[in-house]
């Protein structure tokens, strides 16, 4: 998998990609058992759908602004 190419022979994780899917899925809420913590501790859903929006926003971001950078 690591020598994955595309069709014009360029590598399909590259080190921009690699360092943007890292940051992904370090910031991106990925524990569903949390969420339904944070819904039985506050009695709603609001607080665990902001948690969802919120770390998969913040974790699209950075993973898009620092693969900008870094190509």
């Amino acid at each position: 998998m690591a020598k994955e190419k595309k069709s014009d022979g360029e590598l399909v994780f590259n080190f921009p990609t690699g360092i943007s899917l890292m940051l992904f899925y370090a910031l991106a809420m990925q524990c569903m058992s949390t969420l339904a913590i944070v819904r039985k501790e506050t009695n709603s859903w609001k607080w665990p759908i902001i948690q969802l929006i919120f770390m998969t926003t913040l974790a699209y971001f950075t993973s898009l602004i620092v693969y900008q950078i870094l190509i």
